[in-house]
């Protein structure tokens, strides 16, 4: 991992909520820190040059976003799609985006450019969603993998260690188990549940410093299992899923919608390629 790249556009939210994630992981790991924003005219190059930097000293007083991290503005005509290009071309780098959430039901609960950006970069990107705390701060004390023992739930540990490594942070794989539709009561299943994260966590120890741990939850909804688990221990949540576009539908797994629509702390979200497509 070379730099932490957070997407802004000229937003509140976007500067404030996007740049903490992005500063606390550039602290923790070390690494350079870039803002960058895409706009679809060059006239408005400028003005979103001078929106940001009007926002960056609102804080000024103790605020630590202010620094000296680059901004980086850059012309598209389709904006989405460019910042989908370079999150999929900049391998080295991790990308942090804040995005806006609407509960209704039917609506999205993540915003079009998040989503649009996961489903065409084919990489993770770190959400801070609507409900992260406008106090959040790091440092990130553990990188949390949801795994549902699919392949797709799967796709997201490369990442995961990585990140785990970078901070130098435990990596802890979690599992939610529906009592009844999937037999949680039935000992044996989950002996074979806990077997499975075991599994997992020996072929990934190798490659960290830090301990891989592992936790089973019984829960009927996943996600918020999921958020309350994690809510106030200094997690980073990191999940891939296989979302499918449609009618009132997002290109994301309704699990990670929850989490990343309720969750008061960061969350990474991959959408790999659908292998059914």
């Amino acid at each position: 991992m070379e730099e932490v790249v957070v997407a802004v556009d000229g937003s509140e939210q976007s500067v404030f909520r996007g740049l903490k994630i992005g500063h606390e992981i550039h602290q923790q790991a070390s690494l350079p820190l870039r803002q960058l924003s895409v706009v679809s005219d060059a006239t408005q190059e400028q003005e979103r040059q001078r929106e940001i930097r009007h926002l960056l000293p609102l804080g000024e007083a103790g605020n630590p976003l202010v620094g000296s991290s680059e901004i980086e503005i850059k012309v598209a005509d389709d904006p989405k799609a460019y910042l989908a290009q370079m999150i999929r071309e900049r391998d080295g780098a991790l990308f942090c985006m804040a995005t806006r959430g609407r509960g209704s039901v039917g609506q999205a609960v993540v915003g079009s450019v998040a989503t649009s950006v996961l489903r065409d970069s084919r990489r993770p990107v770190i959400l801070a969603g609507p409900q992260l705390p406008d106090d959040w701060t790091g440092p990130v004390l553990r990188v949390v993998v949801p795994l549902d023992g699919s392949d797709v739930s799967e796709r997201i540990l490369p990442y995961a260690v990585e990140l785990a490594e970078e901070l130098d942070t435990e990596l802890r794989l979690l599992r939610v188990i529906d009592a009844e539709a999937d037999g949680g009561n039935n000992s044996d299943f989950q002996a074979s549940v806990e077997a499975y994260l075991e599994q997992i966590g020996e072929r990934l120890q190798p490659k960290l410093s830090r301990s891989v741990t592992w936790v089973v939850l019984k829960d009927r909804q996943p996600a918020r299992a999921i958020s309350d688990y994690c809510a106030g221990r200094g997690s980073l949540v990191m999940m891939s899923t296989l979302g499918r576009t449609g009618l009132a539908r997002l290109a994301m797994g309704s699990v990670a919608q929850e989490v990343v629509h309720q969750s008061p702390f960061p969350v990474g979200v991959l959408c790999p390629p659908d292998p059914a497509a």
